[in-house]
């Protein structure tokens, strides 16, 4: 909490600002799309991002809020460049709608901000009949899937992010022909898939402005330390809609921890190239799509975080000692009592709360970084199910099925 911070590795603490984590960085030439920009850290992310010189799209469902927040941040920054587009997380036809409207502008993207959240909500179904917090926070955000195969082997294909172990990548001669299956591996899984859904329509775009710029990509998922509080198998794969055992502040965990997982199954995934270069050797590597692959992954990184206990409209379905009580009993062992004396004083403002998005999307100490989870501006520690590779891949394969 930030009134009892203390400085990290980064130099930064949970009472820094977004303003003061991106002192002095130069964000022009930058573009960037924020979800969930039209109130709270979404609002703050995109002032302060527009404040460093970023071109930022705001991903709104409101579009009368979301003009509104524009004025303002041109009132308060002249230069500032801000947009607004409409985007309904909870549909994946809105979904798809926005990422066709980008891409036919022509516009790069260099920043990706998944930040668009519901929190607690009694149980509900989204509009593709999803558990609606599931829906939104997660299948909202996700990407797909690639192939490779040795040439020859017609139903040789494996999955790349298995391919080191099935094709024993180490055992290769440099004559051992590859080809790539260009539908999906060459665009590195861009197909028509709800922020996983976002992701992965953008990430074409995402590529091709890294190649072009040569500046990182960046894909920052906003989780929250309620990803360590889901229910107890993680993600309730069998019953993500079943209404008789939903719990409102377990399904927001199961969520969050979703956010976590994508990220990380991203980040390996966009890795798995770099994995591949050390396996196979030079001699291989001079294939010019292969050397195409090899470029996009090693061009963007996936991260997750948690920008930290923060009061705006995301609890409007629960009360402040309700929000306290999750957030303070989780980490610090206290009973109601104490949170009801403790609670407010906690909380960060949203300046605070924005602080951990803005550091990871602009501070040049992330360059390279992925895979990580942050907090308070430096990289923390994701739970268990948080760091559990095996259910990352169950999660990613789950989704993809839910969204064709």
């Amino acid at each position: 909490m930030w009134l009892f911070s203390r400085k990290g590795p980064s130099g930064l603490s949970s009472s820094s600002t977004a303003e003061e984590v991106t002192q002095g960085i130069d964000g022009t030439g930058l573009t960037a799309i924020v979800t969930g920009a039209s109130s709270g850290i979404g609002t703050e992310t995109t002032r302060v991002l527009a404040l460093r010189g970023v071109h930022v799209i705001m991903g709104v469902r409101n579009m009368a809020a979301g003009k509104d927040v524009k004025e303002a941040i041109v009132k308060e920054i002249p230069t500032a460049k801000v947009d607004a587009m409409e985007l309904d997380l909870s549909s994946m036809a809105s979904v798809k709608k926005f990422a066709s409207d980008f891409s036919s502008s022509g516009r790069p993207l260099n920043l990706l901000i998944n930040n668009a959240g519901i929190m607690a909500t009694p149980f509900m179904l989204s509009r593709d009949n999803i558990e609606l917090q599931f829906a939104t926070n997660h299948i909202a955000h996700l990407h797909s899937d690639c192939e490779i195969r040795t040439s020859g082997d017609q139903d040789g294909f494996c999955h790349l992010n298995n391919a080191v172990k099935t094709l024993n990548l180490h055992s290769l001669s440099a004559t051992t022909p590859i080809a790539i299956c260009f539908s999906c591996c060459v665009e590195f899984g861009y197909g028509k898939r709800g922020h996983f859904l976002l992701t992965n329509l953008l990430l074409d775009t995402m590529k091709k402005t890294a190649r072009a710029s040569k500046r990182e990509g960046r894909i920052i998922n906003v989780s929250s330390v309620a990803h360590h509080y889901t229910y107890k198998e993680g993600i309730r794969f069998d019953k993500i809609n079943d209404k008789s055992g939903y719990s409102s502040f377990a399904a927001y965990g199961q969520s969050k921890l979703a956010n976590v997982l994508h990220a990380n199954e991203l980040a390996r995934r966009l890795k798995v190239c770099d994995l591949l270069f050390h396996g196979i050797g030079w001699e291989v590597l001079s294939l010019v799509k292969l050397l195409v692959l090899l470029e996009d992954g090693l061009d963007i990184t996936a991260n997750s975080l948690h920008p930290g206990a923060i009061v705006t409209n995301l609890f409007r379905h629960k009360g402040i000692v309700d929000v306290c009580s999750m957030h303070l009993t989780i980490f610090l062992g206290l009973d109601a009592g104490i949170v009801n004396i403790f609670g407010r004083v906690a909380l960060k403002k949203v300046q605070q709360g924005a602080a951990t998005t803005c550091y990871v999307a602009l501070h040049p100490q992330v360059k390279g970084k992925t895979g990580e989870y942050f907090e308070d501006s430096n990289i923390g520690q994701a739970s268990a199910h948080g760091r559990n590779v095996e259910l990352a891949k169950k999660l990613w394969d789950f989704s993809m099925k839910m969204v064709k």
